[in-house]
């Protein structure tokens, strides 16, 4: 082994030794003073530390809340209407064939207890919603489920597939910020 590594590993095997110069350079041969060693030791320190406080940093941003609105299709007026159980905990009064409003991001779920009447969901041109629905058709105690965050703001309608009288309007409005 080259005398000048032996020389190297000595000073670092050396280095806690006090006063004096160390071998501490770049090079074996570079000496540099004791103090000027500490202070690139405490430098070097305080960069691993500052290092280690800016790779635990997280950003944090602001996620909408999402609400579900959950409503009962308790029974039917014939073939002329759906009828709504009140869901007093949302503020909704049920009846015949209501107007449902719910906010763009906000899960709508109906559960039909009616054997009869499928459920559906049509967009303005007469076509049935898809994107996000899941249980279109429900009867006899099934949900028909609509997370309306990818649903255009507008008026909606749902309606039994058997009788074209049983049917109301769904409004899907801009999210509050």
């Amino acid at each position: 082994m080259p005398s000048s590594k032996v020389t190297h590993k000595s000073s670092i095997i050396n280095q806690n030794q006090g006063g004096g110069n160390k071998k501490m350079g770049l090079y074996p041969s570079e000496t540099i003073p004791a103090s000027v060693y500490l202070a690139r030791k405490s430098q070097k320190n305080s960069l691993k530390f500052l290092m280690k406080i800016q790779s635990t940093t997280t950003t944090t941003s602001t996620v909408a809340t999402v609400n579900t609105i959950s409503l009962v299709i308790s029974g039917a007026n014939g073939s002329s209407d759906y009828i709504f159980a009140a869901n007093q905990a949302i503020g909704f009064a049920g009846g015949n064939d209501p107007a449902i409003t719910v906010k763009q991001g906000d899960i709508l779920e109906i559960t039909n207890q009616n054997a009869g009447h499928p459920l559906f969901i049509k967009n303005e041109a007469g076509d049935n919603v898809t994107t996000g629905v899941t249980g279109a058709g429900a009867i006899g105690g099934a949900t028909i489920r609509w997370d309306t965050a990818n649903a255009s703001i507008g008026t909606y309608n749902y309606y039994c597939s058997a009788h074209p009288a049983m049917s109301g309007t769904i409004t899907v409005s801009a999210p509050t910020a």
